[in-house]
């Protein structure tokens, strides 16, 4: 599976799109609709929209949701990691994918995270703004 990502918020709007190409083949986009930074700032859970499936038509809900950590390689000998795609109302029982990027929610599903094997993620809280 290949993956690539980004998601900005710049005062409260969020902006950012997703594309996963399955093992098969499949490529799949999307658009980031919400992101919460954790509290040790370097893991991010992340909503959007899928818009565009090469299978077909996108089934259920287009919503998905993923989260990554990054674990800040090579200064660290653990690699980066990143979860499948999730549908937060079908696969979690949530009421949508904004409700997963909800700072406050309690008891958020702890996606499961696979190992990055090419690639970094990078998750910044508050970056510094280009001169």
């Amino acid at each position: 599976m290949k993956f690539s990502f980004t998601a900005l918020e710049i005062g409260h709007l969020v902006d950012g799109e997703f594309d996963v190409v399955t093992a098969d083949g499949h490529f799949n986009h999307g658009i980031i609709t919400c992101f919460w930074i954790g509290p040790n700032a370097n893991e991010a859970v992340i909503g959007g929209q899928l818009t565009q499936m090469a299978s077909g038509p996108i089934p259920g809900h287009p919503e998905r949701v993923f989260r990554v950590v990054d674990n800040r390689p090579p200064r660290t000998n653990d690699p980066d990691q990143i979860s499948f795609l999730f549908r937060p109302v079908e696969d979690l029982g949530l009421i949508d994918a904004g409700e997963f990027c909800d700072p406050d929610l309690e008891g958020r599903p702890d996606l499961p995270l696979m190992d990055v094997v090419s690639g970094n993620v990078t998750v910044r809280d508050n970056p510094p703004m280009p001169n």
